[in-house]
């Protein structure tokens, strides 16, 4: 373990899963993961960000190739109201994440390098009565999903990917479920990506 998330202020399991309990939509959810890589022209490159939902394994996978997390500041992501310093453009409030992931489902893990090499995963430390977390040194690459020959690959630069166990009631229903997301999302960042 490469750091641990016992912090100061407690909280329960129940009471962590209540930071879904907001007033979102699926679209402004899946916003709440995406302003975290979303950069102005100062970052130097354009930044990619792949949603990427699995009906079948009932998953959400939210992949950046930003520029990762430091390991020993990972645990600071799920502090309530901590907000890390990033070259994000919409990063404020250090509640929009932990929100949009509860309101989705569960966390199964965030991975993340700062260069492509050296991956740590944070998980959920479900043995606590508390809510906290781990970070383990990953043995397994962040992935892309190649759309075209429908199969998973390694990123081989910084980034991140997010991966949410979705509750049933997230389930996609039906095809109209990723047309209104990908409307949803083009009229939510139009100002952004022209």
């Amino acid at each position: 373990t490469l750091a641990n998330a016992q912090r100061n202020t407690r909280i329960t399991w129940a009471g962590w899963k209540s930071f879904g309990s907001v007033n979102y939509t699926k679209v402004t959810a899946v916003r709440e993961l995406c302003n975290n890589a979303l950069v102005d022209k100062s970052f130097g490159r354009k930044v990619n960000i792949q949603i990427v939902v699995d009906s079948i394994t009932k998953s959400l996978y939210v992949i950046d190739n930003m520029s990762g997390f430091v390991h020993w500041k990972m645990m600071d992501t799920m502090d309530i109201g901590a907000s890390i310093a990033t070259a994000a453009i919409l990063r404020e409030h250090g509640s929009g994440m932990k929100s949009a992931i509860n309101f989705f489902g569960s966390l199964m893990y965030i991975r993340s390098t700062n260069d492509g090499a050296d991956f740590v995963d944070l998980v959920p430390n479900w043995e606590s009565d508390y809510a906290s977390h781990l970070v383990y040194k990953s043995e397994e690459d962040i992935k892309t999903y190649n759309v075209n020959e429908t199969k998973w690959e390694n990123q081989l630069m910084a980034g991140s990917m997010i991966k949410i166990k979705l509750d049933d009631d997230q389930l996609p229903g039906n095809k109209g479920w990723f047309s209104n997301l990908k409307r949803g999302l083009e009229k939510s960042y139009h100002n952004h990506l022209g």
